[in-house]
């Protein structure tokens, strides 16, 4: 096993705790440092299953705190531009997809320090839905856009964590979708996804136990510590 692939565990479990911990967060921490120590499409393409069955698990886990209504208008859109947007990514060249990851971690940055905000009216929310699955098909990136729209909508605690996770299940389906249709999971791929997500399912149980011994201000010094760390990731992956 790789120094790399050796990685994989500790890097899973650190991103299923934190997205069950803080909501959102832990799928860019995972493309970002995968970027690093593989490439930015073997990185979107490894993530993608082990990330479905952390957000399914996670949605299942709170799934009586599901908001149904902003679901119904969120996910449809999130998927099919996840979906179009995962085949565009496998053609895109590395330089770009490693920018956007730059650009995608600097929303998130903006978002967990308070200066990205934003109101998103009922209309509007199918319209986030395809930028936020278009963002995160190509840089894992979508949670800094969909935390505002969630919060702008009204949605705190488990509320925040179950419909943002349903909605990013839908998406990394998507992913998947797209990957397996354009080939490319490959066999050497396969011991990798699985050992990402059994770590990953470990991490949100760790996240799960953790959660409510935890005040909302360590939770969102928490994101923000990891996004500085994921902003670090990204621009040393772009040098």
């Amino acid at each position: 096993m790789t120094p790399a692939e050796l990685a994989l565990a500790p890097l899973g479990l650190v991103a299923g705790a934190l997205t069950t911990l803080a909501g959102l967060g832990g799928g860019l921490l995972l493309v970002a440092s995968l970027s690093i120590l593989f490439d930015p499409v073997t990185a979107l393409v490894l993530t993608a299953p082990a990330l479905l069955l952390g957000n399914l698990h996670r949605t299942f886990v709170y799934r009586a705190h599901l908001d149904r209504e902003i679901l119904v208008r969120l996910v449809p859109m999130a998927f099919a531009s996840a979906l179009a947007f995962s085949v565009l990514s496998l053609r895109m060249p590395e330089r770009v997809l490693q920018l956007l990851l730059v650009g995608a971690t600097t929303l998130a940055l903006l978002r967990a320090t308070g200066r990205l905000s934003f109101t998103v009216p009922q209309s509007a929310i199918p319209v986030m839905g395809a930028v936020v699955g278009a963002v995160t098909a190509t840089s894992g990136g979508g949670p800094a856009l969909l935390a505002p729209t969630l919060l702008s909508l009204g949605l705190r605690g488990e509320r925040y964590v179950s419909t943002g996770s349903a909605t990013a299940l839908s998406m990394h389906v998507g992913r998947v979708l797209a990957y397996g249709g354009a080939g490319a999971f490959g066999v050497a791929h396969a011991p990798r996804v699985a050992l990402l997500a059994a770590a990953v399912l470990l991490g949100n149980q760790l996240g799960v136990r953790l959660r409510p011994s935890l005040s909302d201000r360590t939770l969102e010094r928490l994101e923000l510590a990891a996004i500085v760390v994921v902003l670090g990731v990204s621009v040393a992956a772009l040098g």
